[in-house]
C-alpha cells in the first residue's frame, strides 16, 4: 500500500509548478493528502522520500494556505480515484473504507469520507465527543443549565466530567444536579438540539480545525521520525527557511525534550501511564545514548522505585536503535495526549 501512495506522491513533487486557476498544483494535492494522514502513518512515507523532495515538501507545506471544503473534497476524490485505478478499486463507500483501513483509523476514514459525501458520517454526539472540551465549555456555558445537563446526559461519562472541570463551578455544579431530572425528550425536541449544536457550533469547529499551521504539521512529522532523519531534515529545512525551522523546533516533542518541558511532579504519572515493558526499552535506549531524560526520569521516581529501574536496565541487553527510538515515540505521543487532554501542562519550549 505505501509504495502506491509513494510513487505518484514523490514524482508529483519534484515536477511542482505554479498553478494559474485557483486549483493546487500537483505538489499541492500531495501536501493536502499527506495532511489528511495521521503523522506517524505520514512519516513512514516521508522516510522513502529523496532529500529533494523532502525539500520540495517543506517548501510547499509551508506556503499551504487553508484549504476551502470543496476543493479539498476533490483532491481526496481525485486521489482515491487514482488509487482505485491502479488497484482495480471499485467504487461505493464500503470499498473506499476497505482501502483507506490499511493505514487511517476510523475517525481519519470518517472525515474523508465526509468531505466526498458532502456531510460527516457520524451522529452529531460522536462529534461532539472529539470536539476540544474547552471550546465546549465556553459554547455551553452560555446556554441553561438544564440544557447542558441534556448534552452531558448524550455524551461519554469521561467527555462530560472534562467539560465540567472547564465550566465556572457553581454553573457546573448546576448542571450536575440537573442531570438527576432530564426528562425523556420528544424525538423532535432532540433533533432540534442535535441542529442547533451542528450549526452554530460543530461548523464552526470544522471551519477552525481546518488551518493547521505548518509548523504545527512538519513538528508532528518530526516527532515521528528516527533522530538521524530528524536531523537531517531539521538542517536542510534551516539552508531553506531558518524561521520555519525555529517555529516546528518550538512545537516539536522528542524523548530528549522531558527532561526541559515536563514538570518533574508528572513524572510518577507518566510512568504509571506507559507499559513497563516499553518504559524499560525507552530507559535503555535513552541510557545508552546519553539521553538527558534518562536521569530526570529516574531522579524524580520514589527512590525505591527508581533503584529498582535502575538495577532492571542494567540487566537489560543492548536495545536496537529501531527499538528504542520506536519506545521513545510510543511514549512522547502518550505525553502530548496527556497534555491535550489537560493531565498535564508541557513548559514552553524556546529553542536557541
Amino acid at each position: 500500500m505505501n509504495e502506491l501512495i509513494v510513487r505518484p506522491t514523490t514524482d508529483v513533487m519534484a515536477t511542482a509548478a505554479p498553478a494559474g486557476d485557483g486549483m493546487p498544483t500537483p505538489a499541492e494535492k500531495a501536501a493536502i493528502i499527506l495532511s489528511i494522514l495521521d503523522p506517524a502513518e505520514a512519516s513512514e512515507l516521508l522516510k522513502t522520500f529523496e532529500q529533494k523532495s523532502l525539500l520540495n515538501f517543506a517548501r510547499v507545506i509551508s506556503s499551504l494556505k487553508p484549504v476551502p471544503a470543496a476543493i479539498m473534497s476533490s483532491v481526496v476524490t481525485e486521489f482515491l480515484t487514482a488509487m482505485g485505478e491502479e488497484t482495480n478499486v471499485r467504487g461505493g463507500q464500503e470499498q473506499v473504507r476497505k482501502l483507506l483501513s490499511q493505514f487511517l483509523d476510523d475517525s481519519q476514514i470518517d472525515e474523508i469520507l465526509s468531505d466526498v459525501a458532502g456531510r460527516d458520517v457520524r451522529s452529531v454526539w460522536e462529534r461532539l465527543g472529539d470536539a476540544p472540551n474547552s471550546k465546549v465549555a465556553a459554547f455551553f456555558q452560555l446556554e441553561h443549565p438544564q440544557t447542558v445537563a441534556i448534552v452531558l446526559s448524550k455524551v461519554r461519562a469521561d467527555k462530560a466530567a472534562r467539560i465540567l472541570e472547564e465550566m465556572e463551578r457553581n454553573f457546573a455544579q448546576s448542571a450536575v444536579l440537573r442531570l438527576s431530572r432530564v426528562p425523556n425528550l420528544e424525538p423532535h425536541v432532540i433533533k432540534k438540539v442535535e441542529e442547533v449544536i451542528e450549526t452554530e457550533f460543530l461548523s464552526a469547529i470544522s471551519r477552525q480545525s481546518g488551518s493547521v499551521k505548518p509548523s504545527e504539521l512538519i513538528g508532528d512529522l518530526m516527532n515521528n521520525v528516527s533522530g538521524a532523519a530528524r536531523d537531517e531534515f531539521l538542517e536542510n529545512l534551516g539552508e531553506v527557511n531558518q524561521e520555519l525551522q525555529l517555529e516546528v523546533l518550538r512545537v516539536m516533542f522528542t524523548f530528549a525534550d522531558i527532561a526541559t518541558r515536563v514538570e518533574a511532579r508528572d513524572v510518577a504519572k507518566i510512568v504509571k501511564a506507559v507499559e513497563e515493558d516499553q518504559l524499560m526499552i525507552a530507559l535503555k535506549y535513552a541510557q545508552e545514548t546519553g539521553n538527558q531524560s534518562f536521569d530526570f526520569i529516574m531522579g524524580n521516581l520514589s527512590k525505591r522505585l527508581a533503584e529498582r529501574m535502575r538495577e532492571d536496565v542494567e540487566a537489560m541487553d543492548s536495545v536496537k536503535s529501531s527499538e528504542g527510538e520506536a519506545a521513545h515515540m510510543a511514549i512522547t505521543n502518550i505525553i502530548q495526549s496527556m497534555a491535550k487532554m489537560g493531565e498535564m501542562k508541557l513548559i514552553e519550549n524556546e529553542p536557541e
